[in-house]
């Protein structure tokens, strides 16, 4: 019985890898429609390039949703939720992407540390005042930090953007925190 468990189960299990490996490559997150972090990664490799070329700021913002709906079908409405209202209220040249589970990115062209904050702080106040009517509030942790000002690479800008959504969240979260520059002056 197992064995013909087993046989019944393995042609299931190839087509959601393939599927899997096909959504990977496609660029997308099936949930959300926006760009995933592999295609995000490769777009801010680009952007890092063209604001260096052109010598100009490029601000990253991540979007950490504070304490997500336990219930899969509330997460999921919630990841719809942020996803659509960040689309709405982004730049058009801004790029947006679901980085990870319950992270977004947000990276902002032509835009300074003050201004990836005000971008952020706009955000924050946005998802405050909204949410699944189910759960009540959305909040929402942000980190932001910016070429040239904390990091002159990709991997560095990420990482210190990542930083500060922890030192965002680890304050309590529903704020925005900015980068601690580890670039001389």
């Amino acid at each position: 019985r197992i064995r013909e468990a087993a046989q019944r189960a393995a042609p299931v299990l190839a087509m959601h890898h393939s599927q899997t490996a096909i959504e990977r490559r496609a660029g997308s997150d099936p949930l959300t429609a926006l760009p995933n972090r592999p295609a995000a990664e490769q777009t801010l490799r680009r952007l890092c390039a063209q604001a260096g070329r052109a010598i100009s700021p490029m601000a990253a913002v991540m979007l950490g949703i504070d304490q997500p709906p336990k219930l899969k079908a509330d997460r999921e409405r919630a990841l719809s939720v942020v996803s659509r209202r960040l689309t709405e209220l982004a730049r058009a040249s801004d790029y947006i992407a679901r980085f990870d589970t319950h992270t977004f990115l947000v990276l902002a062209p032509d835009t300074d540390r003050e201004g990836g904050l005000e971008l952020a702080e706009k955000l924050r106040r946005e998802f405050e005042l909204m949410g699944p009517e189910s759960e009540g509030r959305l909040t929402a942790s942000l980190g932001v930090a910016a070429l040239p000002m904390d990091a002159l690479a990709p991997d560095d800008l990420l990482r210190q953007a990542d930083r500060a959504l922890a030192v965002a969240k680890a304050l309590g979260g529903n704020r925005v925190q900015a980068a601690e520059s580890t670039l001389a002056p």
